[in-house]
């Protein structure tokens, strides 16, 4: 299976930038990029960038202007990904020319500061790793939105990331404290582990918000884990390789290759699995108790769970997966699976009722026409400076404001799509998918449609031809393959399913509609419900109504839980008459 590549930066025409020249004048245009469009904030910063590579400038303040771009860019960053980590994919052309500038700005930084490594001979040894080190770093950036958009790092990439180890390696840089405004008792070796360990969790199997969470995370627990050269046959079950020499990912040991390559190295990935399980054993019993405010921690959670497993190399398929080749009609999402369901179904007139929220605040006593305008939360500093400089009350902020509104390079380099997107176009409830591979438990589905939209943790349902039983799935993976198919691993949580209204037992019209999956009795398996809502809490009674009959149910025990829907296993209580 072969995994889409992420786009490399474009040939584009390098404007000369007169604002650039020193550190005042990159800071007063570096701030007034704060009034822009984050997006045409972004393109510019990257003109900027490549200015400098080119610009005849002393390599001394070449580094102090990169630094400073590199300090400051986050603050884009952090309006920019909002476009894409909460999406689906396929992502949307503004969506993906977002992130394509965040991973392409960090590229651009990483080779502008190596190359000012290399010209600038005379550095200490602290001012060297620092050099290496902020090269490093703003490759771990481009490294994690690659993998917020499900694709694989652009040619080259893991080539610049080892030549930039082996040199701190050969200059005895790597375990340098690094002082340039970072966290405390950072280092390249440090730092390199992380990118390493980060890459050997198998990110295509995260929601875009626990791929964050889990890159924050490791930042402090992949410092337990050790790179060793010279390999001994005893470590194989306990560590991943890489050669400096290859540009390519590490990956789990080959028991047939030989190892006697000077340029092989060996990072241990147990040990950060073993780390990662002491610290979850101490908040799985708090995870795991009935509390109403639990659902991000069981997320997090079950997100370290799925890394630490990956990352103890210990990783199994439980069943054999057989390859096919059929076409299916398949439903994306409980919602709309629900409203699939509600059409084939009769479970008579039930018009939930909303659930009541607190009494609307009293209008104001004058309702004369105000000149205050609604700000959007963190936008302050934006709308202010815009105010400003329109009004004329600054000379020098609008002098600053006209350098971020000069013309910029023509969009047509950045090669982004202008296609117009129609809102409120209806969405077919159905789908077609192609069965590549299946197993007891789980598919393997390529997309035929690029239009189907759908993320980590999203209900997926399968209609079978005959029958029109529907089995339902959780898609547990997805893999950007070339011409912008999606492939999506399904793990099967039941094989039959059933439209339900779910209620309080004394307030039966309000409440929401779920999905009933039977359990095999056979097999012993308890019922189980999927819904999205936060009316009830585990531990809960819950009214139950189907087409046949009604039933009083617990919310027992959380089965999985996402943004997109929540699985609770149930203990029957009560058939009620109908």
């Amino acid at each position: 299976m072969k995994n889409q590549r992420f786009r490399d930066l474009p040939a584009t025409e390098v404007i000369p930038l007169h604002f650039v020249e020193d550190e005042k004048q990159l800071d007063d245009w570096l701030n007034s990029l704060l009034a822009l469009d984050t997006t045409l904030a972004a393109e510019k910063i990257l003109q900027a960038i490549s200015a400098l590579e080119q610009a005849d400038l002393k390599t001394s303040l070449k580094i102090k202007l990169l630094h400073k771009i590199h300090q400051f860019f986050p603050k884009i960053v952090n309006t920019l990904q909002k476009s894409y980590i909460d999406s689906s994919l396929p992502l949307s052309d503004q969506a993906t020319h977002n992130v394509e500038l965040v991973v392409w700005i960090n590229m651009q930084l990483a080779r502008a500061l190596r190359q000012c490594k290399l010209k600038y001979v005379t550095l200490g040894k602290e001012q060297q790793a620092g050099l290496l080190y902020l090269s490093l770093d703003s490759l771990s950036q481009a490294l994690l939105h690659i993998s917020l958009s499900y694709k694989v790092p652009m040619p080259g990439f893991w080539a610049m990331c080892y030549e930039l180890y082996a040199r701190a390696e050969q200059a005895n840089l790597t375990d340098i404290t690094i002082t340039l405004n970072v966290r405390n008792n950072e280092s390249i070796t440090r730092l390199f582990k992380h990118m390493l360990i980060f890459q050997l969790c198998d990110t295509q199997q995260f929601r875009c918000r626990d791929i964050l969470m889990l890159f924050e995370y490791l930042s402090n627990a992949s410092a337990t884990a050790h790179i060793l050269a010279n390999y001994q046959p005893k470590w194989q079950a306990v560590v991943c390789m890489f050669n400096l020499n290859k540009d390519l990912p590490p990956q789990k040991i080959n028991p047939t290759d030989a190892h006697d390559d000077l340029s092989e190295r060996f990072i241990t990935s147990v040990s950060v699995a073993k780390s990662m399980y002491d610290g979850l054993q101490k908040t799985t019993a708090l995870a795991e108790q009935p509390f109403s405010n639990n659902a991000i921690r069981s997320i997090n959670h079950e997100a370290l769970l799925r890394a630490l497993n990956t990352l103890g190399l210990a990783r199994k398929r439980k069943f054999t997966r057989v390859a096919e080749k059929t076409e299916f009609t398949g439903i994306v999402g409980l919602g709309s699976l629900i409203e699939y369901l509600q059409s084939k179904t009769d479970i008579g007139l039930i018009s939930p009722e909303p659930i009541k929220a607190q009494a609307d605040a009293k209008p104001l006593k004058s309702a004369r026409k105000t000149q205050f305008d609604l700000i959007p939360i963190g936008e302050e500093v934006a709308h202010h400076m815009r105010d400003n400089a329109k009004q004329g009350q600054n000379e020098q902020l609008t002098k600053l404001f006209s350098f971020g509104t000069e013309k910029s390079v023509p969009t047509q380099n950045f090669q982004r799509s202008q296609a117009a997107e129609t809102p409120g176009k209806s969405v077919p409830l159905t789908c077609q998918f192609e069965m590549q591979d299946s197993s007891a438990k789980g598919y393997g589905l390529v997309v035929k449609l690029p239009t189907t939209q759908v993320k980590i943790g999203d209900i997926i349902a399968v209609i079978t031809h005959k029958t029109e039983r529907i089995e339902v799935g959780i898609v547990r993976r997805i893999n950007q393959m070339p011409n912008q198919q999606l492939r999506l691993g399904v793990e099967v949580i039941s094989f039959e399913s059933e439209l339900v209204f779910v209620s309080n037992p004394q307030q039966l019209t309000q409440g929401f509609w779920g999905i009933l999956l039977p359990g095999l009795k056979t097999l012993k398996q308890a019922d189980s419900l999927v819904y999205n809502s936060s009316l009830f809490k585990q531990g809960d009674i819950i009214h139950i109504k189907g087409a046949q009959n009604q039933v009083n149910y617990r919310l027992h025990k959380i089965l999985q839980i996402s943004a997109a829907a929540t699985h609770m296993e149930l203990l029957k209580c009560t058939e009620v008459s109908s």
